[in-house]
């Protein structure tokens, strides 16, 4: 386990295709740019039996992030750590 800066971490999920929440809901992350303090910087959001769930993520809550192979710890509004399994495309040829 290691810890990344903010920045660090906006660069992976920028690069990333999709993450997997909490080991359960896959989502596509939507970044807004780094502005600081309040600012909400990520959502994911998913769909269960016509249920929508969205989550958010202030840069104050997570200015280091631990991480640990292709997942990274982060704190969502709520204050509750939040699971994110990076998922990184491949070109196939």
């Amino acid at each position: 386990m290691s810890v990344i800066t903010l920045g660090k971490a906006w660069d992976l999920l920028n690069n990333c295709v999709a993450v997997v929440v909490n080991d359960e809901h896959l989502s596509f992350p939507s970044l807004d740019l780094l502005k600081g303090d309040d600012n909400e910087f990520l959502f994911v959001g998913w769909e269960c039996d016509k249920v929508k769930f969205n989550m958010k993520f202030l840069e104050k809550d997570n200015q280091e992030v631990r991480v640990n192979g292709f997942e990274m710890y982060l704190i969502d509004y709520e204050g509750e750590e939040v699971t994110l399994n990076l998922l990184f495309g491949r070109k196939l040829e």
